[in-house]
């Protein structure tokens, strides 16, 4: 089977593909938005190893780089990977190491999606998707860049326009400079203009007027103006909303404190995105992180269990769990410290969550190389 016609689509809440409902169990893996430009972990273990491991119990990487990464990656070495460990990357740019990767991915049927997780590498998480140092005619430009130079690799399947908008971040007001309804619009109209086949992924927000005074989102957690502000794509079937949800390893919302928690939690799950799909509005729904310790006894179990299964009870086929790397300080790793043990339990709740996943081809591809 080639990977030649792997061009997904959504209809009806899904994501398909040759005229077949997919499953997209995915994982993130982190470190290339970082000041290493590199992906986490090559400092004590080998690329192809992590590669094989992850296509063993997933079948998508989202893959979080900076703008600033996008914009110089071919004059730009990477820091901290062990020669040792990684003979095949000795002496390659930043750019050749994220090709390589996004290769060794398409031979083992793994899709990447692309996350532009944060403007500046040594930067925090800003709370719109511009700044003064990259504004947005920087970003437009950094997600070109991108798109062209995977646009022939099948397995770079879709574009995570801006990670976690939050604060100011607004969704609907009509204001240009925090409506991120109406920038995901211009940043996808680009994405989409150099590469159709795309599937374009939009974040929520964290606060907005649809949400009740007091009722605390995640970043990038609810799209509920959608219902009456919808983003708008000039290629159809390519829409979906990727929201970000966590539990009580990550942060004390006021719900988990709840008499009924877990079992509160659908309730808000729905009113946050979970209507997209259930009053059929036609895009589809895909979290781009959920995650945590998930520890044996404690109340993030029981929200990661819960969460698994109203997935499967709503029919949400596709997620990325946060992640792969142990070095995430509020959630942890699917691997421990050792870059080569998994939590087992965090494994079979990913699975619970998504009992089928898709399995995509296994084929070559080429980036274009500047």
């Amino acid at each position: 089977m080639s990977g030649a016609d792997c061009e997904l689509h959504v209809q009806d809440g899904g994501i398909y593909w040759r005229g077949d409902r997919v499953s997209i169990k995915g994982v993130n893996w982190f470190g290339f938005e970082t000041a290493d430009f590199a992906l986490h972990g090559l400092w004590c273990a080998d690329m192809m190893q992590l590669l094989d491991f992850i296509a063993q119990h997933f079948n998508a990487i989202r893959l979080p780089f900076s703008c600033e990464l996008a914009l110089n990656m071919d004059a730009r070495q990477p820091g901290n990977i062990n020669d040792s460990a990684n003979p095949q990357l000795r002496g390659l740019t930043t750019g050749q190491v994220l090709d390589r990767f996004v290769q060794e991915c398409a031979r083992r049927g793994l899709l990447v999606l692309l996350d532009m997780h944060r403007l500046a590498a040594a930067g925090d998480i800003p709370e719109l998707w511009y700044s003064a140092e990259y504004p947005e005619s920087a970003v437009l430009q950094g997600w070109k860049t991108m798109v062209l130079r995977y646009k022939d690799c099948w397995n770079v399947f879709a574009a995570d326009l801006n990670n976690e908008p939050h604060g100011c971040a607004s969704w609907g007001d009509g204001n240009t400079a925090t409506d991120w309804r109406l920038a995901a619009e211009r940043i996808a109209g680009v994405i989409l203009a150099a590469n159709p086949k795309l599937l374009i992924l939009v974040e929520g927000v964290e606060r907005n007027g649809c949400v009740q005074p007091g009722e605390n989102c995640w970043w990038g957690g609810h799209v509920a103006a959608a219902q009456k502000a919808p983003v708008n794509l000039p290629v159809q079937g390519k829409l979906v909303y990727s929201p970000h949800v966590y539990g009580p390893d990550v942060f004390a919302q006021p719900y988990f404190s709840d008499p009924s928690f877990p079992n509160n939690m659908p309730q808000i799950w729905s009113k946050h995105f979970g209507f997209i799909k259930q009053q059929g509005h036609g895009p589809a729904i895909c979290p781009g992180e959920w995650g945590g310790w998930a520890k044996e006894g404690g109340k993030d179990v029981q929200w990661q269990l819960k969460l698994a299964d109203w997935f499967v009870e709503t029919d949400i086929t596709d997620s990325f769990y946060w992640c792969l790397n142990p070095n995430s300080g509020d959630t942890g790793g699917i691997l421990q410290e050792d870059w080569a043990t998994p939590h087992q339990h965090k494994l079979d709740i990913v699975s619970r969550a998504h009992p089928n996943p898709t399995k995509w081809p296994q084929d070559e591809v080429t980036p274009i190389a500047p």
